[in-house]
């Protein structure tokens, strides 16, 4: 989940598996050194933040008594889309707004609107994943929506990279008394995105109007999925947009 993973590497003497946790952190700022600073201090270990081929910063460890706490909860590998979020979260709200914060911080932000409205994001590979998510905001009186959009290739270093995947997913949530929630009960801990949700918040009234969830969208949704379309392919057909009705 997030910018983490965990690989296997081999085996260690006793012959139990051996792997490498990786966290990737996009770049190097003062929410990497803060990310960095965090995981040493809690792990009481020195990882360096290095970069790799890509000259993506990243920080990684191999020491069995770290690795084995994410194993335990964690897939391996590859995300393939088919990660499920650790049942535990449903039974401790606490550790639900630890998780949903952090995943937030590498995989969510806020983002505009042509109507001027703002909501705040997440994106992920795993249809699965969202709808857990949006259970998990539920727990906290948090109401979502959800979509999809397509992958597209991107260019690393000069060189095409061609989409592995088709679709990703995200949920959306919009709205005063949503977003506060958001704020108050889960909150970013990335500064930047922090701020910018604070100050949407200051900058719109209790009262004004904003539709959280169109009932007829799910359905919607579904039709899209079925014959193979997206949200911009109903924006083009209909002149209206999907998640800003």
């Amino acid at each position: 989940f997030g910018d983490g993973s965990i690989t296997l590497c081999g085996k260690y003497k006793d012959g139990n598996n051996k792997f490498v946790l990786n966290f990737c952190l996009g770049e190097r700022n003062s929410h990497s050194q803060f990310v960095s600073m965090n995981f040493n201090k809690l792990f009481n270990t020195n990882c360096i933040i290095r970069d790799d081929s890509n000259g993506v910063p990243y920080i990684s460890t191999k020491r069995r008594s770290i690795v084995e706490k994410f194993v335990k909860i964690l897939p391996n590998g590859r995300k393939n889309g088919t990660e499920k979020i650790p049942d535990e979260l449903y039974e401790n709200q606490e550790k639900a707004a630890n998780f949903l914060s952090g995943w937030f911080d590498a995989d969510g932000g806020v983002e505009k609107h042509d109507d001027k409205n703002m909501s705040v994001g997440l994106s992920c590979i795993s249809k699965r994943s969202i709808m857990a998510a949006r259970s998990l905001l539920l727990c906290f009186g948090i109401r979502s929506t959800m979509g999809r959009k397509k992958v597209k290739g991107s260019i690393i270093k000069g060189r095409y990279q061609k989409a592995t995947r088709k679709w990703s997913y995200r949920l959306r949530i919009f709205g005063f008394e949503s977003l506060e929630k958001f704020h108050r009960l889960i909150g970013f801990k990335h500064k930047n995105k922090s701020n910018k949700l604070v100050d949407y918040l200051k900058s719109i009234s209790k009262e004004k109007s904003i539709k959280e969830i169109i009932p007829a969208r799910e359905m919607i949704l579904n039709h899209l999925e079925k014959n193979n379309m997206s949200g911009t392919d109903f924006k083009t057909i209909t002149g209206s947009d999907l998640w800003n009705s």
